[in-house]
């Protein structure tokens, strides 16, 4: 059989479903009439108010990373940060400190090495890093939050400089804590057959750090999660042999403190919001603390004017103020949107915030991603949410933007606020169709 002879059995085969819709509603014909007319455009003008909110404590349980330290922002003031956490037996279980043929051992020495990869502030100034005991256990069951802690003995198990105990040729930060705790480890040899038995003896240790400013210092624990080693040695034969056993770190949670007394900020609270006006026409956010800015579109769901709006394309687009990037004051990695509720924010049944998408069928959190090299941020598709808003199917209450990776790290942005001095303002870029009605 003919290619040509083919083509045309196809085309009658496929004949009934191009004409079995007869209605010309079913075609999409009614989308325009001779009483309508379509015009396309362009805006990047939507007013845009924005201000300046505190949001609720942050849910730091179980953070994927250890901060501790002190640092002074001039424009979000004293930051201080410590870390909470259990020691475990890691997969070990039926511990003993002893050599492999049941030598009998001695205690030698309990170091804490910290492997640092992460840096907020001034690290050329030196910083006492202090190690202390919990006082009283961490709950199991509950949730802790940025402003939570735990009460801690005021004897300090050891302490370190930073950044003068670093271990340059391994990279760890070490903290050689007291003989006497190391000791009371090493007795419990023998006795430990599971964390259970570890967190009666030991509740657990906190690493806080001192001074005005300094650095907040941190370690992912996913990439190199540090450890408490403790050091003992025996005797085989002649030699002594000196090994070590790491206690790694359990279930934790942050603690984060800002002071904003004598900045920008220092009027902020919960019930109090700041508009970029009163601050130089900029916006602010920082993660771990709180600090976000919400974005108010008073006249979207009034855009249409009576008449229909599709909205083609929309996208936000956000520059930071360049002055204020610093190698050693870094913007967040990301950006997310969340929906607002006055100063706060919506949450879902489930208790979750709710957050923007990226829309198209996905579930997927919408967000901008940092460009380092650039010092900006990708633009944001909106789509969705400027149609819905438009629709009337959301109502305009505004999103709050605040970072990504809220509970791991103290990165703060500031931005240009809409304003007519300002070059690179937040705004929406909008391509739209207008359907009028004539």
């Amino acid at each position: 059989m003919s290619y040509y002879f083919r083509f045309i059995l196809i085309i009658f085969a496929l004949l009934p479903c191009f004409t079995a819709c007869q209605d010309p509603e079913d075609l999409g014909l009614d989308l325009q009439n001779d009483e309508q007319s379509l015009r396309t455009d362009f805006t990047d003008t939507i007013t845009v108010r924005s201000s300046v909110v505190l949001l609720d404590s942050i849910n730091t349980t179980n953070s994927p990373r250890l901060l501790f330290g002190n640092t002074m922002d001039p424009f979000f003031g004293k930051i201080e940060t410590t870390s909470y956490m259990r020691l475990s037996l890691g997969n070990a279980r039926n511990v003993r400190f002893q050599g492999p043929a049941e030598e009998i051992a001695t205690f030698d020495s309990l170091i804490l090495e910290l492997p640092i990869n992460y840096t907020y502030g001034d690290t050329t100034v030196s910083q006492r890093i202090f190690v202390h005991r919990f006082a009283e256990p961490m709950e199991d069951s509950l949730p802790y939050f940025s402003n939570d802690s735990v009460r801690i003995s005021a004897s300090v198990l050891g302490s370190g400089f930073y950044p003068q105990n670093v271990d340059r040729s391994r990279g760890f930060f070490r903290i050689r804590l007291s003989n006497e705790f190391g000791r009371e480890l090493f007795r419990l040899g023998g006795n430990l057959p599971d964390d259970d038995a570890l967190q009666a003896a030991v509740a657990g240790i906190a690493i806080r750090g001192s001074g005005e400013d300094g650095a907040i210092l941190g370690l992912s624990l996913s990439e190199a999660p540090g450890r408490l080693a403790l050091y003992y040695s025996y005797r085989q034969l002649d030699t002594m042999t000196v090994d070590n056993f790491d206690f790694v770190f359990g279930r934790r949670f942050l603690n984060i403190k800002a002071d904003r007394s004598g900045t920008p900020l220092e009027l902020l609270t919960k019930e109090h919001a700041i508009p970029t006006e009163m601050l130089d026409d900029q916006g602010f956010l920082q993660a771990g603390t709180g600090v976000a800015t919400k974005l108010a579109f008073p006249y979207l769901d009034k855009f249409a004017a009576g008449n229909r709006i599709l909205i083609n394309r929309a996208s936000l687009s956000l520059s930071p103020v360049v002055h204020t990037v610093r190698d050693n004051r870094r913007p967040p990695n990301g950006l997310v949107f969340l929906y607002a509720d006055g100063n706060g924010v919506q949450y879902k049944s489930d208790g979750s915030q709710r957050l923007l998408t990226r829309g198209l069928g996905s579930n997927d959190n919408a967000q901008m991603d940092y460009i380092a090299g650039g010092i900006d941020y990708t633009d944001l598709r909106v789509t969705e949410y400027i149609q819905d808003v438009i629709n009337g199917i959301e109502p305009n209450k505004g999103l709050i933007v605040a970072p990504l990776g809220n509970a791991n790290s103290v990165n703060r942005l500031i931005f240009e606020a809409p304003s007519p001095i300002n070059q690179n303002p937040f705004r929406i870029k909008m391509f739209y169709t207008l359907i009028e009605e004539q």
